[in-house]
């Protein structure tokens, strides 16, 4: 590495990420411009096969790190000759699934100084469905059109269904490049066979993903990543606006040209390192799949880097402030999205949402907490009945499963987990803090639960009968009691007995008195939550 030249630009201009892949390490520097676009001053890349360590053993080499913290320590020489003062450090699959991660980030941080952020799955797919979804939206044409978006890691495979300006559902499916090379490794040695084994292995994914989606509706592929840009170059890809486009015939073409070669005559061809010629067969078998699902002539491709997305977020504080709105929008859609999938009851869960608010915001000086918790609320309340759709007795634990298994953009697999634990407790009878059995939650993570639950048993209570009594609820809180003022003219016996049965876990967790009170019939109409 040589180096850099020193910038006059000022340290609050500019930024860097250094990214720990699953096949090498990777640097970029960037400048904020004044029209709001980023200017790279330096990218560096350092091939490194992390992966095949993980994904054979399950953990990686102590020996790996001295050589990593020698290239890290050299991408911090750079940073530093542009005298950049905001660092943010990243690792994806290799170092998320490892299980001696929290050895290799501790020797990391001792050896450079560095501390290193793993990034969520879910995480790392939000940042680059957010590039997406900008690319897409600029589109006169395809922002108007039903797609399917894919994202294929080294790890996994992200596909999103994309329709009407924003991400409906969103699922991660563990078949990724690599990964996918490290299943099948002991059939490596039969290269001329390998592209038939990965097809064959992967025709079993078809039918899940057929189910998963509406794919009658979607008529284009629209993929991001590095190895599909690479595929894209190998393609000699159009250029089309915003996107480049891969004929499928240029796609197949390609294929047939390195299905029967081994990686080193691949990299050899095509001029790359043998780490990145190891996983294209992989790489095409995921697509040819995806090619066969949908009917699609093209694969269009959006150049887009998950540290570019870092580095927008660190650069663009109001930009990055849009985007977790839009991205909490798309988390509330794609709820709803995944309650009609079980033909939740619609009206029961926006009174319920609708009462959740009122609570939350009614509290803000109790309960303490931020947007974060108010969204898992209201995620909560969306699917906390999912459940019934499956099995009536046990609709709680259904819903659980339901939403403990899905993925909803804009929320982590942690915040999952405490949205999935409020659904399952929100109907049970005797509860108390002592035996909410919350299992790997951390202390943090039950109080939070804890709070959420009380919430939405409440809100849950106050519609029992499903049938829209009440116009409207207020919430007054007062020295060592909450008043909830319920605005009806009708009989709410059922509603007030309900309350009685779950007030005593609300009272335990809050420490306060939660008292209901009849208001005036209102003729305003009841709010309807946003987004």
């Amino acid at each position: 590495m040589n180096p850099a030249p020193k910038s006059d630009s000022s340290s609050a201009r500019t930024a860097a990420v250094i990214q720990i892949s699953s096949d090498g390490l990777y640097c970029e520097v960037a400048e904020a411009r004044k029209d709001d676009s980023l200017k790279i001053l330096e990218r560096l890349e350092h091939p490194f096969n992390f992966a095949q360590d993980t994904f054979s053993t399950g953990k990686i080499r102590y020996d790996k790190v001295e050589k990593t913290c020698e290239v890290l320590n050299g991408f911090k020489k750079i940073i530093q000759e542009y005298r950049v003062s905001r660092v943010r450090t990243t690792a994806t699959t290799a170092l998320r699934e490892a299980s001696n991660a929290r050895f290799i980030i501790d020797q990391i941080n001792a050896k450079t100084h560095l501390n290193v952020e793993v990034l969520e799955d879910a995480k790392e797919k939000s940042y680059i469905y957010g590039q997406m979804l900008d690319v897409i939206n600029r589109s006169p044409r395809y922002s108007k059109e039903d797609l399917l978006m894919a994202y294929i890691g080294t790890g996994s495979l992200g596909i999103a269904e994309f329709s009407g300006g924003s991400i409906l559902f969103s699922q991660n499916i563990r078949i990724g490049t690599l990964k996918l090379f490290e299943i099948l490794g002991d059939l490596q040695d039969s290269y001329d066979r390998f592209s038939m084994i990965v097809n064959e292995y992967l025709s079993s994914f078809k039918h899940p993903i057929h189910s998963l989606l509406p794919l009658k509706k979607v008529k284009r592929l629209v993929s991001c990543g590095k190895e599909i840009q690479m595929i894209a170059r190998l393609c000699n890809a159009k250029e089309k606006d915003d996107f480049l486009s891969i004929s499928q015939k240029a796609f197949f073409d390609a294929f047939e040209q390195i299905k029967d070669q081994t990686p080193r005559q691949v990299a050899e061809k095509y001029k790359i390192p043998e780490t990145k010629a190891q996983i294209l067969l992989p790489f095409f078998g995921i697509y040819r799949m995806l090619l066969d699902i949908i009917e699609t002539d093209s694969i269009l491709v959006i150049p887009a880097r998950l540290t570019d997305a870092l580095l927008r977020e660190m650069l663009f504080k109001e930009e990055a402030k849009k985007k977790k709105a839009d991205l909490e929008k798309t988390s509330l859609l794609s709820a709803r999205n995944l309650g009609e999938r079980f033909f939740y009851d619609t009206g029961h869960a926006q009174r319920v949402e609708t009462y959740c608010l009122e609570l939350f915001d009614g509290m803000k000086k109790i309960h303490r907490l931020g947007q974060r918790p108010r969204l898992m609320l209201r995620v909560a309340a969306i699917l906390h009945d999912a459940g019934k759709y499956i099995h009536l007795k046990k609709h709680a634990l259904h819903s659980f499963n339901i939403i403990k298994d899905s993925e909803l953009p804009g929320l982590t697999s942690r915040e999952l987990q405490v949205v999935a634990h409020v659904a399952r407790l929100h109907s049970q009878e005797f509860l108390d803090v002592d035996n909410m059995e919350l299992g790997p939650l951390t202390v943090e993570e039950s109080i939070l639960t804890a709070k959420l639950l009380a919430i939405l048993r409440i809100a849950d209570a106050l519609d029992r009968s499903h049938s829209e009594k009440i116009d409207r609820i207020g919430v007054k809180a007062k020295p060592e009691e909450i008043r909830v003022v319920v605005h009806t003219a009708r009989d709410i016996s059922l509603e007030t007995w309900a309350v009685e049965k779950k007030v005593d876990f609300f009272e335990e967790v809050f420490g306060y008195k939660l008292r209901l009170k009849r208001g005036k019939p209102d003729e305003k109409p009841q709010r309807t939550p946003e987004g």
